[in-house]
C-alpha cells in the first residue's frame, strides 16, 4: 500500500502494477489512452470517411470511459462539468475522508492548476477498474473456459462497473494524498 503520494505526475509511470493507482497514476493513464486513441483515429481516418461517405457513423465506446462517465455523473450534482470542492467534498467525506483529503483530492485533480477541476480533469483522475489485476485475472479465467459466452464477459464488466461505490473510490483516492 503506498503511505505517501509524489506531488510529481511524472514519478508515475504509466501501466505500473498497483491495487489502486493513484490519482497521478490514473491521469498518466488517460494521457496515454488519449495519445493511443488519437493514433488510431489517424490511422483509421480513410476507413471511418468511407463510412461517414455511405451515411454511417462510426462511435467508438471504452467501459473505462463509460465508468468514469457514470462517476462524473454521480458527483457533478449541478451537472455544469465542473467539480466544485463541495461537490467532491461531500462523495469523500461520505466515503470516510476529511476535509483535508477532499482539499489533497481536488488540488492532485486540478492538472492545470487553475483552480477549477473540469469534468475531463476528473475523469482522466479516476483509474480504470478494468485495468486491476484482480478483474484482469478474473476476465482471464472466464475467457479461458469453452464455454464462455458474450454475455458473460458483458457480465463480468458490469459487476466490475458496479463494485465501487463512488464515496469510498474518491475517499480512497483522497487518503493516498494524504500522509
Amino acid at each position: 500500500m503506498v503511505n505517501s503520494i509524489s506531488s510529481n505526475p511524472a514519478a508515475y509511470p504509466a501501466n505500473t502494477a498497483r491495487k489502486q493507482p493513484s490519482v497521478y497514476q490514473a491521469q498518466a493513464d488517460s494521457a496515454k489512452a488519449d495519445a493511443d486513441a488519437a493514433a488510431l483515429a489517424e490511422q483509421n481516418a480513410a476507413g471511418v470517411a468511407s463510412l461517414a461517405a455511405k451515411g454511417l457513423t462510426l462511435t467508438v465506446r471504452s467501459f473505462a470511459g463509460d465508468y468514469k462517465h457514470k462517476v462524473l455523473a454521480g458527483v457533478d450534482m449541478d451537472q455544469d462539468h465542473m467539480i466544485s470542492a463541495a461537490e467532491l467534498g461531500s462523495q469523500v467525506q461520505a466515503g470516510g475522508g476529511s476535509a483535508q483529503d477532499t482539499a489533497a483530492l481536488y488540488a492532485a485533480m486540478d492538472m492545470d492548476k487553475d483552480g477549477k477541476v473540469t469534468a475531463k480533469e476528473f475523469e482522466d483522475s479516476l483509474p480504470d477498474p478494468f485495468s486491476s489485476e484482480a478483474f484482469i485475472k478474473r476476465l482471464n479465467s472466464l475467457v479461458a473456459k469453452d464455454s464462455t459466452k458474450p454475455a458473460d464477459v458483458m457480465a463480468l464488466y458490469r459487476a466490475q462497473a458496479d463494485s465501487d461505490s463512488t464515496p469510498a473510490l474518491l475517499a480512497g483516492l483522497a487518503k493516498q494524498l494524504v500522509p
